[in-house]
């Protein structure tokens, strides 16, 4: 489907030989040059995306011709038999015709894979690192016909002047793949592109920290603070009277350096939150619970 398929695509795969004008095979071998086209039968596609129709040459096709190769009218995997009629003539002129299937396949798209997303820091981009180049350096392409076509990958519009040009803690931009295979179809991918400035993003994030804090001392809590809503107040303050541990935790200084080292493994201002490290936290120091 899509290839470019030529008169001489099509004859050279046929021999034509007549008794007499072939006689001697050494001086005069065959009659392939003179084979002709005059007819070619096109049926129609599963979708019905064009109608069958026939085509008549009352000598031989024009110069330039090309077999109708159905390209994007194919259902996957379809594949239709285009009847061609061909004909030869010898010398004493006597005709000899013969109808010849030629299969028409289907072609299918090429694939792209890549990440969805890629991430670079707001320092990459200014130096000019988010190039093009680098882009298709992290993506592959496969077609069925063809095999590895990573090396036909290119982007679609692809300004890398307006990733050096953001000024946003993180901005996130639109890449878009292209790859064409040998029979001119082309599939597109579109991946995210994250270009992040680290200081200015933590700069951004709300500040969150813990304090020491009595019954005494309950009238500094901050207004606005949720422990001054009615219900988080009462409970609040209900802890404080209780002196009586529900469970006491025994900490060496060994201990204290693990939990910080791995609470802030992942870098500075990433800190582990939420149930799922706490339970984690709890699986991992289980053995300082006395």
């Amino acid at each position: 489907e899509g290839e470019d398929v030529t008169k001489e695509d099509l004859t050279r795969r046929l021999t034509s030989h007549d008794r007499e004008d072939n006689a001697n095979m050494a001086v005069n071998p065959d009659l392939n040059g003179s084979l002709r086209i005059v007819k070619i039968s096109y049926p129609e596609p599963e979708n019905h995306s064009q109608a069958a129709y026939e085509e008549t040459y009352e000598k031989d096709v024009p110069e330039g011709f090309l077999l109708d190769t159905y390209y994007l009218k194919l259902e996957e995997d379809e594949s239709v038999d285009v009847r061609v009629t061909f004909a030869v003539t010898d010398s004493t002129g006597n005709t000899t015709e013969e109808e010849i299937p030629v299969k028409v396949k289907y072609n299918h798209y090429p694939e792209i894979s890549s990440e969805d997303t890629f991430y670079y820091l707001k320092e990459e981009a200014n130096r000019g690192e988010i190039t093009g180049e680098a882009l298709t350096r992290r993506a592959k392409a496969q077609d069925a016909e063809d095999g590895d076509v990573t090396a036909k990958l290119a982007l679609k519009d692809f300004d890398p002047q307006a990733l050096r040009m953001q000024t946003e803690s993180k901005k996130e931009f639109d890449v878009t793949y292209q790859v064409t295979d040998a029979y001119k179809k082309t599939t597109y991918r579109t991946v995210k592109v994250m270009v992040w400035d680290e200081d200015a993003s933590i700069a951004e994030m709300p500040k969150y920290y813990v304090r020491y804090i009595s019954e005494k001392y309950l009238d500094t809590l901050e207004e606005g603070s949720t422990w001054r809503e009615p219900g988080n107040l009462a409970y609040l303050k209900a802890v404080l009277r209780n002196g009586t541990p529900m469970e006491t935790w025994d900490f060496s200084h060994e201990d204290v350096i693990a939990a910080q080292e791995w609470i802030t493994e992942d870098g500075d201002g990433h800190w582990k939150a939420g149930q799922e490290a706490n339970r984690q936290f709890l699986a991992k120091f289980a053995h300082c619970r006395q």
